[in-house]
């Protein structure tokens, strides 16, 4: 690993240690430390592709290694990094970053409004910001971007040993709001676990048929449900792209074709519409052709992830779920194929 790339992760995870052992003490500096270490660790998967690209203006290798030089705002992070590389970051958890980074903001800049209320009540917003940014930041360092950081995984085991001190926080806003929860799941509302914090608060804000929108009351996750049935007990429940392979409370794991069986509203294909099927595949667990329309949305059988827009590749024919910039497809290819250009 190039040795500035390995001190900007180390400077990153300095960051986010600080970050957590000041929580308490002062939480205001807690949310300046994490939002700085969220942005060096997007900024640590750009530069594992070249230092030039965290570069604003016209890169220059000299001022870069003196450090002279200004970065790409964080705004911009993530965009380039779904352009540039090879991974996707969620709208997800760029939404949770993005608020980090604009309470960091206000916090530098001026001043967080939730500081002039009780410091208990500001714990519990940040608790609730940092507990879901570092759930989707994990999942990024230990997963997705696993083949850069998979040195750090001790550390990051340490780092979430040590987030889950923010867990008594979330209890507390769980107390306070189950016995709603409880009269709400009594007069029809339906709630499964949040696969975040652990608590029966995730509720079904909108859905159609066996696709559902989520949103937890607790921790703030926000995600797509898949309702299966377990095919050996029948009970019907519904599971996140977090949860895949589902696993019913049985023990039972839903095999792949029970779940292309269950959700794919797509008719079958004849040699009548050959010509015209296109097959799907998945662009966050790279399944091929593991992807089958479910109403209005696009869902992976495999990791469960749901799109609301496919995109096409001008050389090879196939698609994939999301929506991506294909217009230079023909030459480059996609995420499964090399395009044009590899031949020359």
């Amino acid at each position: 690993m190039d040795n500035n790339l390995k001190y900007l992760i180390e400077n990153a995870f300095s960051f986010l240690e600080r970050s957590i052992e000041r929580f308490n003490e002062d939480p205001k500096f807690s949310v300046v430390h994490f939002s700085t270490a969220v942005e060096l660790f997007l900024k640590a998967r750009l530069m594992h592709e070249h230092w030039s690209i965290i570069v604003s203006g016209t890169p220059n290798l000299e001022k870069f290694l003196e450090g002279d030089f200004k970065s790409i705002p964080f705004s911009n992070l993530v965009k380039t990094i779904n352009n540039v590389t090879n991974s996707i970051v969620q709208s997800e958890a760029e939404n949770a970053f993005e608020k980090v980074a604009k309470h960091r903001n206000k916090i530098v800049h001026f001043y967080h409004n939730e500081q002039k209320d009780d410091s208990e009540v500001f714990k519990k917003a940040i608790a609730k910001e940092q507990s879901l940014s570092w759930f989707y930041l994990r999942r990024l360092l230990q997963d997705d971007w696993s083949e850069i950081f998979n040195a750090y995984d001790s550390r990051i085991k340490e780092i979430n040993n040590m987030m889950k001190g923010h867990s008594s926080y979330l209890r507390t806003v769980y107390s306070q709001i189950k016995d709603d929860i409880s009269q709400e799941i009594t007069d029809g509302a339906i709630y499964t676990i949040c696969p975040n914090c652990n608590f029966q608060s995730c509720k079904l804000e909108e859905g159609q048929n066996q696709v559902g929108f989520f949103s937890c009351k607790v921790c703030l996750f926000k995600n797509h449900f898949i309702e299966l049935k377990c095919p050996e007990c029948d009970k019907e429940d519904w599971y996140s792209s977090l949860s895949a392979p589902p696993n019913c409370e049985c023990g039972v794991q839903i095999p792949l074709e029970d779940i292309d069986d269950q959700i794919n509203s797509n008719p079958v294909v004849t040699a009548d519409d050959l010509i015209d099927h296109i097959d799907i595949s998945c662009i966050h667990c790279n399944g091929h052709e593991t992807v089958v329309r479910c109403e209005d949305y696009f869902v992976c059988t495999n990791c469960l992830e749901v799109e609301a827009e496919i995109s096409v590749c001008e050389y090879c024919s196939g698609a994939q779920n999301g929506e991506h910039d294909m217009s230079l497809s023909y030459l480059n290819g996609c995420e499964f194929c090399d395009g044009k250009s590899h031949k020359f």
